[in-house]
């Protein structure tokens, strides 16, 4: 079994030339998404069960500092999004995490459809939307998979590795696998999405 895990997470391991190839063709692919466009499909809300068949929640919000998460806008009665709840959350200024969103719109299939045929993965992708007033991120953290992060709108202050910079318009941040990152700061309001290389 480590064998297995060991090789896998060497499928991901990327030469410089490798990566700038990736980065450039994920920042070169334009997200033209807004804040609108987004909530409107929230206000499908059978398209957001509270979990998805695989068990992975499909909406949650970050709601602690310690990075707790919570699903108090979805119906006890038939486990779907409940829009009207969510949008009195999201106007308060909560972030909110949209996961398996790798085809929810045209602009980030076509990133996905690229990233899945240079890794040979399915890739997944979560989106990041809030008006930065509660809760803006997880706390400072790690995972055991390297993250292509590529903001969609708005600015945001990151702290990666004790360093401090600012994701805005339609750049893009690497974090390779067991980097430390958190959103420090959002200005206004933040939509962002990562493309998951696990």
């Amino acid at each position: 079994m480590e064998e297995i895990l060991e090789a896998r997470l060497a499928h991901f391991e990327l030469d410089d030339d490798r990566l700038n190839k990736v980065l450039t063709m994920v920042y070169n692919s334009p997200l033209r998404i807004t804040e609108t466009m987004v909530l409107e499909r929230i206000r499908d809300r059978y398209r957001w069960p509270k979990s998805y068949s695989t068990g992975c929640p499909s909406i949650e919000r970050i709601s602690r500092e310690d990075g707790y998460k919570e699903q108090d806008f979805f119906s006890v009665f038939d486990d779907h999004l409940l829009y009207d709840q969510f949008l009195e959350l999201y106007k308060e200024g909560h972030t909110f995490v949209l996961s398996g969103v790798q085809y929810l719109f045209n602009d980030i299939a076509v990133i996905t459809d690229r990233l899945n045929k240079e890794f040979d993965i399915e890739v997944n992708s979560n989106m990041y939307i809030s008006r930065g007033s509660k809760v803006i991120s997880y706390p400072y953290h790690q995972h055991d998979y390297a993250v292509i992060i590529k903001n969609i709108q708005g600015k945001s202050k990151w702290l990666i590795e004790d360093e401090d910079y600012t994701l805005e318009n339609q750049n893009v941040f690497f974090i390779d696998k067991f980097k430390w990152h958190c959103v420090k700061e959002i200005y206004g309001f933040k939509l962002s999405i990562t493309f998951n290389l696990n």
